[in-house]
């Protein structure tokens, strides 16, 4: 996925990343084990939750769909609807480009 989206959910839910990584999926071994690493750096630890999660999910398309259920799940609706615009932007996006192509 790509490091700048992950950078931006990362820092708009970084105070309670601990939440959004169980409605990802996430062991409680390793958010304990993250929360131990990075101590009281919130935004630290919620990126470091955001590659584990990346590294493990490898579904493409529906991996930024599971991503925005979670937003939603974990108190961040607004965060949701906007990664789910961008998501419906860059579907239209790409229908077009293969349209020329075809």
């Amino acid at each position: 996925m790509d490091t700048e989206l992950l950078d931006i959910v990362a820092d708009r839910t970084y105070s309670n990343w601990r939440r959004l990584a169980a409605e990802l999926g996430i062991e409680i071994e390793m958010i304990e084990e993250i929360d131990k690493s990075c101590g009281m750096m919130y935004k630290t630890s919620a990126r470091k939750m955001l590659d584990v999660w990346d590294q493990e999910i490898s579904i493409g398309c529906e991996k930024l769909t599971l991503l925005v259920r979670a937003c939603r799940h974990s108190g961040h609706p607004e965060l949701a609807n906007e990664l789910e615009q961008g998501m419906k932007f860059y579907i239209s996006a790409k229908k077009s480009v293969l349209k020329v192509f075809t």
